[in-house]
């Protein structure tokens, strides 16, 4: 349905403190919105150009900076790959196989946790 037409990037903004366990909580515990929406945009063919990164307000986003430097360097990569006529610069070298922490599904009760397809800053 959305091959060839929609290009992604999903950044989940997720925090671990409003989880009830947090001894044992971390970035992938709190970003199910984030892996819901970059699953069913894969799903209906979009391509994801960027894996997936998932960050976590109790330890301060750390995780949101080298996301963002790796998605600059996909964007720059596929500007690059368009600019020379190429597939769209897909690139599959950034942060390792699904975003920064490689992070799996879990639960956020509270739904306050957001994802968004990224920009890098101006």
């Amino acid at each position: 349905m959305l091959a060839g037409k929609l290009h992604f990037a999903v950044l989940g903004l997720g925090d671990s403190n409003l989880l009830l366990d947090r001894q044992t909580t971390a970035a992938k515990d709190c970003n199910q919105v984030a892996q819901a929406v970059d699953r069913r945009l894969s799903e209906l063919g979009a391509d994801r150009f960027h894996p997936r990164g998932e960050a976590d307000d109790r330890t301060g986003n750390q995780e949101v900076q080298p996301w963002l430097a790796a998605l600059r360097a996909s964007l720059a990569a596929a500007a690059a790959a368009a600019a020379n006529g190429g597939n769209g610069g897909r690139s599959t070298a950034a942060n390792g196989t699904n975003g920064t922490n490689g992070a799996n599904g879990a639960n956020n009760s509270n739904g306050s946790n957001g994802a968004r397809s990224a920009e890098p800053d101006p």
